[in-house]
């Protein structure tokens, strides 16, 4: 080899050497995977006087493969868009020698042998003479290779190029590796994210059951009260009803006569007695009335909008007129509450659910006591400058001290299976802490009751907070 050849074949390879390390830090700079590949084909193709440089990507599961990337030199026609979805055992003599890794480099077409007949065929067809196939490996599997041919001369690509541009093919491979792992992610957050948005939906249908169980013990206590009242409503209407008929006949009997002095006894009864029926059925009516207005206060069924100045007083005495029937289980209810407090703007529809939570579980927690316990519950509010804070007090039985630091954790509950959904806590801590920026605490000790203190702070506009 005379000198200027030796000086030539030392120029080709420092010109690969300097285009292989400008492909690893373009694909490491930028984010553009298809770019740099592009790029790198055609540094690579334009050095080495290829016609064509390609990338073909396998399908490992359908065994087909596809020309995804190609730059071709002026004058060389494109074959990227007739090579798409082929079956990779057409090539089965140039795949099997790949596979292990290994550069194939075809110096002359026209001189493969019998088990290269498809190849040749295939290569012809297209006009190529030569043609340098580099393995993509990826997690010691073979999932593709990039191509460089020729379609005017022979044996262009020597030893050292082999070697120098099987560096450009592992970059290919980590490139295609990187995106199949980037894939992957993608794809796994997808799944992540349908499965968080079905665990919403599910929170959002026990959030529902929670509230409809609520509703549900709401409307027993409801239809319980409103029954007492009501029944006997309607019992003294009948009386009245007969009353008035009896009246009735005794004037159409005696219209012409004296009155005898039974028939006056008991005329003056009946008068006597109708008075009082008139005085129990408008006490009945005026208690309907209250039951049906703390239901309303309760549930704040005429309000437009969520948020609202509001006197938690009217939440917490609607819900002790709607748990009644249930109040009646306990010895004492005391009710500590000063006689000016400040509007607080809050949701008082979720905040009176708050106070029935409490409430209601402090009922539980005495019962569970048995029947000779002395149930006292208390319900008092502190107001400062800043903060209303309500404590709902109880005698019952109390919590171990690993039940009360999981109270608020969502399903979490002591309850038979059927009596509670381990949410109404939970939902009570979101409401306090999240929606409305306040505390919610609960301390207790097991055989000693529990205090249930919830505080929210006092905004002076509603700009505030």
């Amino acid at each position: 080899m005379t000198t200027t050849q030796l000086e030539a074949k030392l120029e080709r390879q420092l010109n690969f050497q300097y285009i292989v390390s400008q492909i690893g830090r373009e694909f490491i700079r930028t984010g553009d995977v298809s770019k740099g590949l592009d790029n790198a084909l055609e540094n690579i193709g334009r050095c080495s006087n290829a016609s064509r440089a390609y990338v073909f990507q396998f399908d490992i599961d359908n065994g087909t493969m596809d020309n995804t990337y190609e730059w071709c030199n002026d004058g060389v026609e494109s074959e990227i868009n007739n090579l798409k979805n082929l079956p990779i055992d057409m090539f089965p003599w140039w795949v099997n020698s790949i596979s292990d890794g290994s550069v194939l480099n075809i110096h002359d077409v026209s001189l493969l042998g019998p088990e290269a007949s498809a190849e040749k065929e295939i290569l012809e067809m297209q006009g190529i003479k030569s043609v340098l196939v580099l393995p993509l490996i990826i997690d010691d599997e073979l999932k593709g290779f990039a191509g460089f041919d020729n379609v005017e001369t022979t044996g262009i690509w020597t030893e050292d190029d082999e070697h120098i541009l099987s560096i450009a093919a592992e970059m290919f491979s980590n490139v295609f590796q990187r995106i199949e792992k980037e894939t992957a992610l993608a794809d796994t957050n997808r799944e992540l994210e349908l499965a968080l948005e079905k665990v919403r939906k599910t929170q959002i249908k026990l959030i529902q059951q929670e509230q409809m169980a609520a509703i549900g013990q709401l409307s027993a206590g409801v239809a319980h009260e409103i029954n007492n009242p009501l029944g006997y409503v309607m019992s003294n209407h009948d009386i009245l009803v007969n009353y008035i008929n009896e009246i009735m006949e005794m004037i159409e009997s005696n219209k012409n006569c004296t009155m005898k002095d039974k028939k006056k006894a008991e005329f003056e009864f009946i008068k006597t007695d109708i008075n009082e029926i008139v005085e129990d059925i408008e006490d009945g009516l005026k208690r309907v009335e209250k039951i049906v207005k703390s239901l309303r206060t309760f549930s704040r069924i005429d309000k437009e909008s969520d948020m609202d100045y509001y006197d938690i007083r009217e939440g917490i005495y609607s819900t002790l007129t709607i748990l009644n029937s249930r109040l009646k289980l306990l010895d004492k209810v005391e009710v500590d509450i000063p006689s000016s407090i400040p509007k607080i703007w809050m949701d008082a529809g979720k905040i009176n659910q708050v106070i029935l939570n409490a409430i209601v579980n402090a009922i539980d927690a005495i019962s569970e006591m048995g029947k000779d316990h002395e149930g006292i519950l208390k319900i008092s509010i502190k107001i400062s400058d800043e903060f209303m804070k309500m404590e709902i007090e109880d005698n019952g039985i109390g919590m171990t001290e690993d039940v009360r630091k999981n109270i608020f954790t969502p399903f979490f509950t002591t309850k038979e299976v059927g009596k509670g959904t381990g949410l109404g806590m939970s939902i009570a801590y979101d409401i306090v802490t999240k929606l409305h920026k306040g505390t919610i605490n609960i301390e207790s000790e097991q055989g000693s009751g529990s205090s249930f203190i919830m505080t929210l702070p006092i905004r002076k506009s509603e700009d505030e907070g």
